[in-house]
């Protein structure tokens, strides 16, 4: 078996509880970052619950309504830059149920894989 070395970047960030306008910038600027270095990273993996954080009293006002504006986030940087994206996970909504899912893009901006870790109750 080829051995393949894969350069990863793994996002670290203060993630604004409650604000998920903040996040979402905040993410875009630092992939954008990620990737202006001469070793760009092969997958970029973002931290867990990146677009809300855990302002689980107020979920179910700010969990992304069908994953929408996340995966589109996710799907525009993976395409711009060549990339894959683990996009940690997010909190989504979807027929009154908040989810914590995690997305996963590869190079081409195409979603590859989708996992649904827990549901909060509503």
């Amino acid at each position: 078996m080829k051995s393949t070395e894969w350069n990863i970047s793994v996002v670290q960030m203060d993630v604004v509880i409650g604000e998920p306008d903040k996040n979402y910038q905040r993410v875009e600027a630092l992939v954008e970052e990620a990737m202006k270095g001469n070793e760009r990273p092969d997958v970029i993996v973002l931290p867990e619950m990146w677009n809300a954080g855990y302002a689980l009293t107020s979920i179910q006002v700010l969990a992304d309504e069908r994953g929408q504006r996340s995966k589109e986030l996710l799907h525009r940087l993976s395409l711009k830059h060549q990339v894959n994206i683990v996009g940690g996970s997010v909190a989504v909504i979807e027929n009154g149920q908040v989810r914590n899912v995690t997305y996963i893009y590869n190079r081409q901006g195409e979603l590859v894989s989708e996992y649904t870790l827990i549901c909060f109750d509503g």
